[in-house]
């Protein structure tokens, strides 16, 4: 529905989309924002250096099986330079924000429902990720909402996934993380640490998920901080049975 690129020579730009209300959209992006093309014959454009904020806009119904709310993407060497997504309410899609290739970004404030309703999207298998951030550097995701209320056999929930070699720097807070009540799927994560890059993951409330804290046993421990974070998983009985006493990491 909104889709910018930056197809010139120029990085110093500057873009902000905000106020926006979105719905019933059939595309794979409800925003989407690419400063790059690449191609396996071409590579044009020059990055974003003047700064990007999606911001207080509302986003419902992406009608697309794996759709997503908000995906900004950037590319190794043509980064994104001063990220802020604030504010957005997103719900009734597969996945909330998708992030590559920032510098300097903050996710915040962000109200993320993943409920695609299967009578009108197909469920697909894929990984669905509240919010996704991959290879960014100096950067947090702090204070976001993010609920993953319904179970789809063989697809995993993920509330957060911070991934890529490249990352650097990355602050996990404050966020409250929500899953499908009565799952007892062993691959849902409320954190998942999926790459080595330094990631410090503190005082984030975790509900209803098999494992609080993901962490890939290749990489190493001493590169991934944790502390003060709630991890209630369920009962054993009742309204939230399902999942037992879990993992926090």
């Amino acid at each position: 529905v909104i889709y910018w690129r930056n197809l010139t020579e120029y990085s110093d730009y500057s873009v902000k989309i905000t106020g926006n209300t979105i719905e019933r959209t059939k595309t794979p992006y409800a925003i989407f924002v690419r400063p790059v093309t690449n191609t396996a014959s071409d590579f044009v454009g020059s990055g974003l250096g003047g700064g990007l904020v999606i911001s207080d806009n509302s986003i419902k119904w992406v009608l697309r099986t794996d759709g997503v709310g908000i995906e900004v993407r950037g590319l190794t060497g043509s980064e994104v330079n001063g990220l802020t997504i604030e504010n957005n309410s997103i719900s009734k899609t597969h996945n909330g924000i998708r992030v590559y290739q920032a510098t300097e970004a903050t996710i915040e404030g962000n109200r993320i429902v993943c409920n695609a309703d299967s009578s009108i999207v197909t469920d697909g298998t894929s990984p669905r990720i509240g919010v996704l951030a991959s290879g960014l550097i100096s950067s947090c995701i702090c204070g976001n909402n993010v609920i993953m209320n319904r179970l789809i056999a063989g697809a995993e929930n993920i509330g957060i996934e911070v991934s890529q070699s490249d990352t650097d720097g990355v602050l996990v807070s404050g966020n409250h993380l929500r899953a499908a009540r009565g799952t007892n799927d062993d691959d849902d994560k409320a954190i998942n640490a999926a790459d080595d890059g330094q990631i410090f993951i503190s005082n984030n409330s975790m509900r209803l998920w098999k494992t609080g804290i993901f962490k890939d046993p290749s990489i190493e421990k001493r590169r991934i901080r944790t502390f003060g974070n709630l991890f209630w998983p369920g009962s054993s009985s009742g309204n939230d049975a399902g999942s037992s006493w879990g993992k926090e990491v």
